[in-house]
């Protein structure tokens, strides 16, 4: 193992050469054919390494609120402490305003999308094209939803990774394993419990 970006244990705000840059709190990454964009949620910015050339350069920067994690750089949506932020607006998701701490949020589709709540102990479904959103698996001490799979139970999710179809969820103690079925408009899910052995390495 190497250090590829920056040095550890300095942080700072600097761009150029990623060996000589310094970040603060990089979080989110995304990844293109050629370039490393990642969200330095300590600076409220993100930035992008050309892996080509091992330059680092500013993306964006005065992300407010305070940017976690990204779905793909394509999408332009990011996860804050408050909301989903629209990076072409820059502003949080209107239909999204929701008590919570977003971490990770994953792809699904076209315009589908799967946000972790590790305050709000759930996982939630966002459909851009419906300007939508909906919930599984709620904490046990939340409310449940009607009809909802009472085995679907995650304590603080804050990871999530898409193998396929299959999206297995990170929270505390749990790793929740997820088949995604349905189309644009609709998602449903089948929810399994999975040891960490288990899971599938990569991201």
């Amino acid at each position: 193992m190497t250090t590829y970006a920056g040095r550890c244990g300095v942080t700072g705000r600097e761009l150029g050469h990623r060996l000589q840059a310094r970040f603060g709190l990089p979080m989110g990454l995304a990844i293109t054919d050629r370039y490393l964009y990642i969200i330095d949620s300590d600076h409220h910015s993100i930035v992008k390494l050309d892996m080509n050339t091992g330059t680092v350069s500013e993306y964006m920067s005065s992300l407010k609120p305070r940017p976690y994690f990204i779905a793909d750089i394509t999408s332009n949506l990011v996860t804050t402490d408050v909301g989903v932020l629209d990076l072409s607006t820059k502003r949080i998701l209107p239909y999204f305003r929701v008590n919570g701490e977003f971490h990770d949020i994953i792809r699904l589709g076209r315009v589908k999308y799967l946000v972790a709540d590790k305050i709000g102990n759930r996982l939630y479904f966002i459909n851009t094209d419906k300007q939508m959103i909906d919930y599984i698996c709620q904490g046990s001490e939340g409310p449940s939803k009607p009809g909802s799979d009472r085995s679907c139970v995650i304590s603080q999710p804050v990871s999530l990774l898409l193998v396929g179809d299959t999206v297995y969820a990170g929270g505390k103690a749990t790793i929740m394993k997820f088949t995604i079925g349905g189309h644009q408009s609709e998602t449903t899910a089948t929810v399994t419990t999975v040891q960490g052995s288990e899971i599938p390495t990569g991201r």
